[in-house]
C-alpha cells in the first residue's frame, strides 16, 4: 500500500517535471532543461526499482508527455539552426559582393579587404 502511494507520488513528480520541462523548451532558456532532465532521470530510475507497480495508464501518459517534449526540443534545435544559417548567409552578404558572367555563373568579385589595392 505504502509502495503504491510512493509510486503514484513519483509518477506526479515526474509529470510536474516534464510540464516544467515543456515550458523551459517553449519559453527558455534551454540550459536549465538539463537539470529537469537529471531530476526526472533520477525519479524514473527509483520508480523502475520498485517493481512494475505503476500502471499501463501511467506509463502510457509519461511516454506521451516525453515524446510532445521530444518533438518540441527537436523543433526548436531545427529553428535554432536554421536562424544560424540565415545570420551566416547575411554576414556573407555584409562581406562580399556577387555579380554575374556572360554565360550565367555566379562569379564572386573581391571585395576591399581582399584587394591589395592600396591607394593613398
Amino acid at each position: 500500500m505504502i509502495d503504491s502511494f510512493m509510486n503514484k507520488k513519483r509518477f506526479q513528480q515526474i509529470q510536474e517535471l516534464l510540464l516544467a520541462e515543456r515550458q523551459k523548451i517553449l519559453e527558455g532558456p534551454l540550459t536549465d532543461i538539463a537539470v529537469l532532465a537529471e531530476k526526472r532521470e533520477k525519479l524514473v530510475e527509483t520508480l523502475m526499482e520498485n517493481g512494475p507497480e505503476i500502471s499501463l495508464a501511467n506509463l502510457e501518459v509519461l511516454k506521451r508527455e516525453s515524446q510532445h517534449n521530444q518533438r518540441l526540443l527537436q523543433a526548436s534545435i531545427t529553428g535554432m539552426n536554421e536562424a544560424q544559417a540565415i545570420i551566416a548567409q547575411q554576414r556573407k552578404a555584409q562581406t562580399s559582393m556577387g555579380t554575374y558572367t556572360q554565360e550565367g555563373h555566379r562569379f564572386e568579385t573581391p571585395t576591399l579587404a581582399e584587394t591589395n589595392d592600396r591607394r593613398a
